[in-house]
């Protein structure tokens, strides 16, 4: 065969081959992997919900991306809510200046275990880790994004070239399939949250293989016994390989949430006596 067409050969079974879509389900097949391996990233999501209790927040920080563990910026729109967080495992880590009357300074970190939290009250503790694990909870169900793939295009995500894809996320396989390390608190997570059995997920998958956007759009129920309310949530990933500080705060900086309790607790006790007096 001459090296003309040879050459013809070539270029048409590279053509075919993406016409077909499977390189991007070689995008798809590798996310989960080139995430890990790039290890950190900083990360911005937005979560909006219509229907009752409709409202948005924006969340940006850094995260781990093999252990989950992250420090980010929760700001619901007001500069006196801003809420920084930090998850190392099932401790918690939190301070915002809503805690500052209590506190005596909005630099002191509350700390919370929450397996010891739910313990005590008789919650799923793997349910509330699961619920806190921020972007690696949605980049967990990954691997459960094999059905209906779908190319809408390409486009820019932050200034990088992407190709857009539309997927079906089996929940069910998303939780088989995943580490065994975070299997359970992927469960949870679902059952907490109300995933329901499949969805649909949009992706935006670099040439590296790196997801730089995902976006769900999901009908979960409101907790209320009301209608379901339809919650849109987007993240960005960006900086990978980051250096992120997850060292946890020092105890003289922190303070138990369950000593803040107590101090609500007082406060309640204080206002109701001037209450009394005053009546």
């Amino acid at each position: 065969m001459s090296r003309p067409l040879t050459a013809l050969l070539v270029v048409l079974t590279i053509v075919l081959t993406g016409c077909r879509g499977q390189d991007a389900q070689v995008l798809l097949d590798g996310a989960s992997d080139a995430l890990h391996a790039a290890g950190t990233s900083r990360f911005e999501m937005t979560v909006e919900t219509v229907g009752e209790g409709s409202g948005r927040f924006e969340a940006e920080g850094a995260q781990d991306l093999t252990t989950g563990a992250l420090r980010m910026v929760i700001d619901l729109g007001d500069d006196a809510t801003r809420t920084e967080t930090l998850l190392l495992g099932s401790e918690i880590f939190v301070r915002s200046p809503l805690f500052a009357l209590f506190t005596g300074d909005e630099a002191t970190w509350v700390r919370v275990d929450l397996e010891e939290t739910a313990e005590r009250q008789g919650l799923d503790g793997q349910a509330l880790v699961g619920e806190q694990t921020g972007p690696a909870a949605l980049l967990a169900q990954l691997d459960g994004a094999s059905g209906d793939l779908e190319t809408l295009g390409s486009a820019e995500v932050r200034g990088v070239d992407t190709t857009h894809l539309r997927v079906t996320v089996d929940t069910r396989a998303a939780i088989e399939q995943a580490d065994p390390s975070v299997r359970q608190q992927l469960r949870a997570y679902a059952e907490a949250s109300g995933l329901p059995d499949t969805y649909p997920m949009q992706l935006w998958i670099d040439d590296d293989g790196l997801v730089r956007r995902i976006r769900t759009v999901l009908d979960v129920p409101s907790g209320r016994g009301g209608e379901d309310v339809t919650q849109q949530t987007t993240l960005e990933l960006y900086d990978f390989g980051v250096n992120v500080d997850l060292r946890a705060p020092l105890p003289e900086e922190t303070v138990e949430l369950t000593e803040l309790a107590r101090e609500l607790e007082r406060l309640e006790e204080l206002d109701q006596l001037d209450a009394e007096d005053g009546s």
